[in-house]
């Protein structure tokens, strides 16, 4: 059940308290129990002494003031609490006078008034607190905020007071209004008696009637806020209100009616938006260690003399200012990094990850609850001691719990806010300053005095922690001066030993520094105490394990009961400690356990409190599991557990006779997948991912014969989906909820329950609209376009049957664009129909008459007979009903927003036109078979064409023939001459109308229609109908109807004609003389005639396309040169019938290729034609490829001399040869080195027959093989050889160099071959150049390719002169073999890249093949072949 819970709503700075809960209030605990003086007097109901009430009444607010001293909030000054004494007192002075006055009264009159002075108490607590700007020197806002939880402390103080005081004077609490009652009252600022209302609540209350509750006292004290309001300042009004000073008490009224409804909306949105506060949260939120701090607020004042008046506050100038405590920085920096966390969250990341505590600030003095309830007095002394048990455990008379309660909130609440796990007591160190003048023993005296009073609080504190094995630590805040002081460490280890600390993590010492390393500070010591945090929960667990392992049933609780509490107990500390798998397995043995209990009417039955209990336990539960899955990362089972839960309790709900069929099970169906759609947002929000919807691979293939083993796929309730889907089933059950309450309402003489009277209160269409919004968010988060548009269209009709037609029409309008666009014409029908109702209903005439004609439209899937229905109260509607002003009885509906009543297309003859040029053209209307708008007569048809043309108009003519026909033709004539064409505008069912007609383009542009327009006129209104043409609506063809033909249209899109300019009839031609030679100034020449009839101006453009990187070429035309573009050269205006010539030049540099040429042309109207708009520039582009050659040269000089023929003129493929004899001498200086290696061969000529464009001057070079430098070896070898026939093979050596070579020769045998004469010449000189042949005559012994035998010549080097110490040494000779190479007839030049290629690819293979040579690894000759044939 709901545990007490607070909640603070703000508005303007005026806090509104809220306190209610669906269990009943706890008994008032012994420890809270306050003294009252005993009175003789009559028990039960009879008179008792005024004098006796009086003495509850004072003790009672004396007990309140008592306990708001000790309150948190006494921080802000006495004066509050004090303030609320005065008050409390004077109410009961006042009661005492009056009931001496009367002789007496009744108990229950005597305890209502009571109660009613409590709630006095806080009304004057309240008041007073109106003014708390004279409280200190804090903002009003802050300490009016904290003062208002003053005041309310101390009202429920004094309640419990006097009801312990009211039974001990004998009286019995009145049975209409108990304890569980008061749990539920409501006290606001302006502090009302909420007895009254008492009586009034369900048991199961919803926040939404504590909200209509606040709103009814809201404005019933509207008057007492009215004369506070007279009464006070404006700067009180200010705070108050919320409005300006300088106000008048009679606008202030006003605004507080605004203020008091602002309230009720805000209470309302809170309650939507807190639909967690429906279960307790102690029960479904997140359990973290707790951790109290004691000592953060300043120093309390003095205690007062006893029997001294209570003295009143100083004004914060009066008198010399206070001296600044340095510490309440510090204080309030540890406040502010512990205080981080304010509320226990549904959903926590780290999960012990990170040492979180939830951190709780007390008062030095703060008492834990006790462990074992106080015996009860009065038991005779005969009596057996009962023994004693928790004062929340079911064994004990004055637990809420007794005597069969499961498990309740506040035990939840005890072990996460009122016994911590580790305490921390945070004092100050005492020092001295140094500029106190005091000497060192006096300091040192002072030091232990204060260490000892140090020393005793801590002891004091230790006694009530050590009981219960809670970690103790100290914070002491110590100054800068003091932390630098080399005897610190003795003293803090003296303080430590004396109040027996722990050695490890028990004292912690800091000094005023930033916020940054107070919050490092908190994470330090933080991380220290969490272990021990863990222990002391870890230990509580295995207390409750034995506990369970040597306990049966006790009590009237039953054993599973027991093992149910028990069960929970050890999932909450285990949480506690961080150890999700722990928690997960004793909340599901919880749940299991619990669910066997429903089963078992004998251990709860059914509609008792103790059910309703357990019920939400469940609930609870179920979402415990679910959240523990989802923390571990098992979405399918978290699902699986929702599903298991949902399945249970729909079997047990049909056996309390709260199934399927009863509203009580689809409100609890609605509200679990409410929990768990808010448990799923809430954990994607803090990051978790949920589960790809993609289906897993497939198997792979199996082996013939074996069975294929099935698809893998998907199964949908079990997949964990987002939010929005369980919204959406949530929203479903509370359809289900609406309708079977609904159908309860109906039967006749069906008794009316309390929960029946309570149903009869909810707004179901509010919660299903809440519902389905939510579920609209997440789906179209999730980008489903479809679901979000089916969701909001169930808002719209849920809208619609709560009767709040306005906001249906507008999420219909919203909705049917996309439905019209998409042409889903079944819903689109649903959605007019429900707007058409709409519409009437708030009396929207524009939206009305808009969707009678949608709904008539031909495409529309509604009958027939009911779209002629349409059409009837259409024409009744715009009959009947004026509009409200003329400008709002003209109504335009385009086509484009809504389906059109016909058919409208349009074809043009040619789908080309020039300027001033009629088109011919033909419209088509046709109203389909199944049109509904036989009855309806247009007045006019307006056609509107594209860019600027003159449209047309056609009016009705009812007298016109040929209304029976089923394509009736009408001439419209040329468009634009002036008039207006008549016909009849009336379609019966499956009629077409033709008109046709033509239409001249002004000027440039793309002609076609834009709409036309059919104007109906009924009664005072104009409704217009915007067609526009449809090019799929019918095919494109050209018809006559005189004859019947049709000529099918060949355009792209018949719908539209261009328009354009007609061009100039312009010729060029483009000649040369193909093709061109490099370094030639090759002329083209442009031919361009002039056809038209008017004058032209006629422009050249020339781009050369880049070619290679060592091409250079350029063009030339007159004196303008450009190496890529020439651009707008003018030719000149060529008048009509005329023409002329322009030559340009391209000069070919580079190697040889093609030269790519664009040449465009371009001719414009002059001005000064008349006819210029008509024509529009045109162009003539000509893409030109000329080939750059090597040139035939034709010799006009020559050094040649001899005589030889300069005149003759060479022809293709003829040669010119001529031979050089070139002396190369070896540079002697590095001038001379600068000298060309390879010569050149200078010509100087010029094409034939053209003797004005100058020489053209080409360099041939010359291939020259350079002189060797080194000894070369040659040999001649025949083309082949003869079969035994002698060959000789004559080797050629040559010495280039100026040096005597010694030579050696040596002939190596070979395969297939033999030679007369020696093998090895040892040595021979070979002069400086020198060239001796060597003849070595062979015969070939076999036929075929054979290898030569090698000859192998070394050069003889002389060997080296070393010096080894003072003789010489000489070395051995060294040789080296000379390479052998083939004489060739013809020395080929080729392209060096390719030369150098086939010179590495050579020696790559010769490398491979290569075994070393003689001298360092030279490289092999390759061997001679020669083929030998027979003879």
């Amino acid at each position: 059940m709901k545990p007490p819970s607070t909640t603070t709503l703000t508005k303007n700075n005026i806090p509104i308290t809220i306190t209610r809960s669906l269990a009943p209030a706890p008994t008032t605990p012994a420890w809270h129990a306050a003294s009252s003086p005993s009175s003789s007097h009559p028990k039960g109901n009879s008179d008792v002494s005024c004098d006796d009430a009086y003495a509850v009444a004072k003790s009672a607010c004396g007990g309140s003031r008592d306990f708001c001293q000790t309150g948190d909030f006494y921080i802000f000054g006495k004066k509050p609490c004090d303030d609320f004494y005065t008050s409390c007192l004077a109410k009961a002075t006042s009661y005492h006078n009056s009931c001496t006055a009367k002789s007496g009264v009744t108990c229950n009159a005597w305890f209502g008034e009571l109660m009613d002075t409590c709630t006095k108490g806080v009304y004057g607590c309240h008041d007073s607190n109106s003014k708390a700007g004279a409280y200190g020197p804090n903002k009003a806002e802050m300490v009016q905020g904290a003062l208002s939880g003053t005041c309310n402390l101390a009202h429920s103080r004094c309640e419990p007071l006097a009801k312990a005081g009211f039974k001990k004077a004998g009286c019995s609490i009145p049975s209409g209004c108990g304890t569980e009652c008061y749990a539920n009252v409501f006290f606001g600022q302006l502090g009302w008696n909420a007895a009254a209302y008492c009586n009034t609540l369900p048991q199961y209350h919803g926040s939404d009637r504590i909200c209509n509750y606040i709103h009814n006292q809201l404005c019933k004290h509207e008057g007492i806020q009215w004369e506070m309001c007279r009464d006070c300042p404006s700067v009180d009004i200010c705070h108050a209100t919320g409005g300006k000073t300088t106000k008048k008490c009679g606008i202030i009224k006003h605004e507080l009616k605004n203020e008091i409804q602002m309230r009720y909306e805000d209470c309302l949105q809170y309650a939507k938006n807190n639909r967690w506060e429906s279960y307790p949260n102690e029960f479904v939120s997140h359990h973290l260690p707790l951790l109290m701090v004691a000592g953060l607020g300043p120093a309390p004042p003095p205690p007062p003399v006893p029997g001294a008046a209570p003295a009143a506050p100083s004004s914060p100038s009066a008198g010399p200012e206070a001296p600044t405590d340095p510490f309440l920085p510090l204080l309030a920096a540890l406040r502010k990094s512990l205080t981080t966390r304010k509320q226990f969250p549904i959903w926590d990341n780290s999960r012990g990850a990170n040492n979180d505590f939830h951190v709780v600030l007390v008062d030095k003095n703060v008492r834990f609850p006790p462990l074992k309830a106080r015996p009860q007095s009065g038991s005779a002394a005969h009596q057996p001691q009962q023994a004693l048990h928790s004062p929340i455990s079911p064994l004990s008379p004055s637990s809420p719990l007794h005597p069969d309660g499961i498990m309740a909130p506040i035990w939840i609440r005890k072990h996460r806010e009122m016994v911590p796990a580790v305490f921390i007591l945070v004092l100050r160190l005492f020092s001295v300053e140094p500029s106190s003048g005091l000497d060192q023993l006096t300091k040192d005296d002072l030091e232990r005095t204060q260490d000892a009073d140090l020393v005793r609080d801590i002891t004091e504190r230790k006694r009530s922690t050590v009981e219960r094995g809670i970690k103790l630590a100290v914070i002491l805040v110590c100054s800068r001066a003091l932390l630098d002081d080399p005897l610190l460490d003795s003293r803090l280890s003296l303080i430590r030993r004396q109040a027996g600390l722990d050695s490890r993590a028990s004292l912690f010492v800091i000094s005023p520094v930033p916020q940054t390393e107070v919050n490092n500070f908190a994470a330090s010591f933080k991380g220290e105490l969490f272990p021990a945090a863990m222990d002391y929960y870890r230990e509580h667990g295995r207390r409750v394990r034995r506990k369970r392992a040597r306990m049966g049933g006790k009590g009237r609780l039953s054993e599973k009961g027991w093992n149910v509490r028990y069960d929970y107990k050890m999932a909450t500390f285990a949480e506690m400690r961080g150890e999700i798998e722990v928690a997960l397995k004793h909340y599901e043995d919880c749940y299991e356990t619990l669910v066997d209990m429903f089963a078992t009417p004998a251990l709860l039955t059914p509609r008792t409190k103790r059910w309703a209990e357990a019920k939400v336990l469940a609930d609870c539960l179920t979402v415990k599991v679910c959240k523990m899955y989802l923390y571990l990362n098992e979405p399918a089972r978290s699902v699986g557990q929702l599903n298991k839960h949902v399945a249970r309790f729909r079997d047990l709900s049909n056996t309390w006779g709260i199934g399927e069929q009863t509203f009580e099970f689809w409100s609890w169906l609605s509200k679990q997948y409410r929990l768990f759609a808010d448990l799923v947002a809430i954990a994607t929000r803090a990051g978790f991912r949920l589960p790809s919807l993609r289906p897993p691979p497939a198997p792979r293939s199996v082996p013939a014969g074996m069975p294929q083993p099935p698809s893998p796929g998907l199964v949908p309730p079990t997949v964990l989906q987002h939010a929005g889907y369980y919204f959406h089933m949530a929203a479903l059950c509370a359809i289900q909820r609406r309708e079977c309450f609904a159908a309860l309402e109906l039967e006749e003489g069906a008794p009316v329950s309390p929960a029946v009277a309570h149903e009869s209160k909810v707004d179901h269409s509010e919660i299903i609209i809440d519902l389905y919004t939510k579920a609209y968010e997440y789906f179209k988060a999730h980008k489903s376009s479809r679901q979000s548009l089916f969701i909001a269209s169930q808002i719209a009709l849920t809208h619609f049957q709560a009767g709040n037609h306005d906001l249906a029409l507008k999420f219909n309008e919203r909705i049917s664009r996309t439905y019209r666009r998409e042409k889903w014409r079944t819903i689109l029908d649903s959605i007019l129909e429900l707007s058409y109702v709409s519409a009437k209903v708030v009396g929207d005439h524009d939206t009305t008459v808009r969707t009678l004609v949608g709904l008539i439209a031909p495409d529309s899937k509604i009958t027939v007979e009911k779209r002629a229905g349409y059409a009837s109260e259409l024409l009744e509607f715009l009959r009947t009903t004026p509009p409200a002003t003329p400008e709002a009885g003209i109504i335009t509906i385009d086509s484009a927003d809504t389906a059109p009543l016909l058919s409208c297309s349009l074809v043009f003859w040619s789908p080309n036109a020039s300027v001033g040029q009629s088109a011919a053209f033909q419209l088509s209307l046709l109203s389909p078979p199944s049109s509904a708008s036989s009855s309806l007569r247009f007045s006019r048809l307006e056609l509107a064409f594209s860019g600027g043309a003159t449209g047309l108009v056609v009016v009705n003519d009812d007298g016109r023939t040929g209304a029976g026909e089923s394509v009736e033709g009408v001439q419209l004539g040329s468009v634009g001459e002036g008039g207006e064409s008549e016909t009849r505008l009336v379609w019966g069912e499956g009629q077409e109308k033709l008109f046709m007609g033509t239409i001249r383009g002004g000027g440039e542009m793309d002609l076609l229609l834009e709409t036309a327009t059919l104007t109906l006129l009924e009664g005072d209104w104009t409704v217009r109908l915007v067609l526009r043409p449809d090019a799929d609506a019918r095919p494109p063809v050209w018809r006559t109807l005189s004859p019947p033909s049709t000529l099918f249209l060949l355009q792209p899109n018949p719908s539209v004609c261009l328009v354009r300019p007609r061009s100039l009839r312009i010729q060029a031609d483009i000649r040369h003389a193909a093709p061109a030679y490099l370094g030639e100034q090759f002329q083209i020449v442009v031919d361009v005639k002039n056809e038209d009839d008017v004058e032209v101006e006629v422009f050249l453009d020339i781009l050369l396309q880049p070619g290679d990187e060592d091409s250079h070429n350029e063009l030339w035309i007159d004196s303008d040169s450009s190496s890529s573009l020439i651009k707008a050269f003018s030719l000149g205006v060529l008048s009509p019938s005329s023409s002329l010539l322009k030559p340009f030049r391209l000069l070919c540099i580079g190697p040889p290729g093609e030269r790519q040429l664009d040449v465009s042309i371009r001719a414009q109207p002059t001005l000064l034609s008349e006819s210029a708009a008509a024509a529009a520039p045109t162009e003539i582009l000509r893409t030109l490829a000329i080939d750059a050659e090597t040139p035939d040269i034709r010799v006009v000089q020559s050094s040649v001399q001899g005589g030889v023929p300069l005149d003759l003129t060479w022809r293709p493929q003829d040669y010119f040869n001529v031979i050089y004899k070139l002396e190369v001498m070896a540079a002697v200086s590095e001038e001379d080195a600068t000298i060309p290696s390879r010569p050149l061969l200078e010509v100087l000529w010029r094409r034939k027959g053209d003797s004005t464009l100058p020489p053209t001057r080409t360099l041939l070079p010359l291939s020259i093989r350079p002189l060797p430098l080194t000894p070369t070896i040659s040999v001649r070898l025949p083309p082949y050889m003869t079969l035994h026939v002698p060959t000789l093979l004559t080797y050629r050596l040559s010495n280039p160099t100026e040096r005597l070579l010694s030579l050696s020769l040596q002939i190596d045998s070979a395969d297939g071959f033999v030679f007369a004469g020696p093998r090895k010449i040892a040595a021979f000189v070979l002069a400086p150049a020198e060239e001796r042949l060597v003849p070595i005559s062979v015969i070939p012994l076999v036929v075929g390719p054979c290898v030569v035998p090698r000859v192998r010549i070394f050069e003889i080097l002389p060997p080296p002169m070393v010096q080894d110490g003072e003789e010489d040494v000489k070395a051995e000779a060294r040789s080296r073999e000379l390479t052998v190479v083939e004489e060739e007839d013809v020395d080929q030049v080729g392209d060096p890249a390719q030369a150098h290629l086939e010179t590495d690819l050579r020696a790559a293979r010769d490398s491979e093949r290569d075994e070393g040579g003689s001298e360092g690894g030279e490289r092999r000759e390759r061997p001679f072949t020669v083929l030998v044939l027979p003879p």
